[in-house]
């Protein structure tokens, strides 16, 4: 996914015991099936922006499941700072301040967003009305004692909650027309989601499969959707399921075809 251009993650995450490794606890990603090791994923993130020191990646935090005292928040922070270290944004005071020049002066190179309460991230799911409010940290280690300084908050990230692309592109159509804050990351949810009768209706279906159709109508509807005046500063990421380097470029594009030339610059 770095190397297609993907820079923004969606990340949730499960404390679970190992019986393999003497009941040792450890952190994977999960979503519906549990994934690989966050310590692993983590590191080959960071050898990548070791090995290119101008790419920024967003990681999005939320929804942790089995997390206790002993296994939780602060061990997960933690093992991120130990990761990326000095890599981490922990000095804008908005969102609005994490440009491109401003990262690359101040050698930062990763935007963490964190949300560990949990009804916001049931919020998140509920569709209407309401949007993923995230808390981005600065993260410094004293005394052996994690200390979380907010430094700016809100990331909009409605989900259309539906089986049908259809739907799906209705919402999206919605969601681009409606007034959103330039003030906060916006992201667009891509992606259809599977439920019961769609599941039963095809037995032999795969969410790669559907995801094909949806990524074929999703390109053209973002290169459509650029030339709208209300969508400036509006769409800062778009998400999809199984991407690709078509439509990571398609995304790329937009950057291009809504800003102006002569500000490029200063991104």
């Amino acid at each position: 996914q770095l190397q297609t251009g993907i820079r923004y993650f969606d990340l949730r995450v499960c404390h679970v015991v190992s019986e393999a490794s003497n009941q040792t606890s450890q952190f994977k990603f999960t979503h519906g099936l549990l994934g690989g090791l966050v310590e692993e994923c983590l590191q080959e993130i960071n050898r990548f922006l070791d090995k290119h020191s101008k790419e920024i990646v967003l990681l999005d935090f939320n929804h942790f499941y089995e997390f206790n005292a002993q296994f939780g928040h602060d061990q997960l922070l933690q093992l991120i700072h130990e990761i990326f270290g000095k890599k981490l944004c922990t000095t804008a005071r908005t969102i609005n301040e994490c440009t491109l020049n401003y990262l690359w002066a101040n050698q930062q190179q990763v935007i963490l967003l964190y949300e560990e309460n949990a009804d916001k991230c049931t919020a998140y799911m509920d569709r209407v009305g309401h949007f993923f409010k995230v808390h981005i940290y600065s993260i410094f280690i004293v005394l052996g004692m994690i200390v979380d300084v907010f430094v700016f908050q809100i990331c909009q990230s409605p989900w259309p909650n539906t089986p049908q692309i259809d739907n799906l592109f209705q919402f999206l159509d919605e969601q681009v027309a409606s007034p959103r804050s330039t003030n906060c990351i916006n992201v667009i949810q891509g992606q259809i989601t599977p439920d019961d009768k769609s599941i039963r209706n095809h037995p032999f279906g795969s969410l790669h499969s559907t995801s094909q159709e949806t990524n074929r109508r999703l390109i053209p509807w973002i290169t459509c959707r650029h030339r709208d005046p209300s969508l400036v500063n509006g769409v800062n990421i778009v998400m999809c399921d199984f991407v690709d380097s078509v439509f990571a470029d398609s995304v790329i594009m937009l950057n291009y075809k809504t800003a102006d030339p002569t500000t490029t610059a200063n991104l």
